[in-house]
């Protein structure tokens, strides 16, 4: 789960499962707080995690350039909830290729696991 926030929106990313009950939560408040409701299937959130992400400069060109240069749409970007972590979701169809690009670029292997 990943929750990004602004002046005019909040984002949340939830379980596919749990999407029609998470719907209908917010649907009920619509009236009240909600002025649009927005829904996007098949996302996967990334999490880079890092002991000097929020002091390394350039950090993030580095992940969002190896993602882009992959073809890879972020459709979301957050800070996370740590200065530790960046998280982003891409398309669930390219997370295999975003997990194998990003474990390229900072430590010279395609890592994945054996779904990626």
């Amino acid at each position: 789960y990943a929750i990004s926030t602004s002046a005019s929106n909040v984002v949340l990313l939830v379980d596919l499962d749990e999407a029609e009950r998470a719907e209908a939560a917010l649907e009920s408040m619509r009236a009240d707080v909600i002025d649009r409701l927005y829904r996007s299937d098949n996302l996967a959130l990334i999490c880079c995690v890092g002991e000097q992400m929020a002091k390394t400069p350039g950090i993030a060109a580095r992940v969002f350039g190896v993602i882009g240069r992959e073809g890879i749409n972020l459709e979301m970007i957050s800070e996370g909830g740590s200065p530790v972590a960046g998280n982003f979701a891409v398309r669930q169809e390219s997370l295999p290729a975003a997990v194998r690009v990003l474990h390229r670029e900072f430590f010279g292997s395609p890592g994945g696991g054996a779904d990626a």
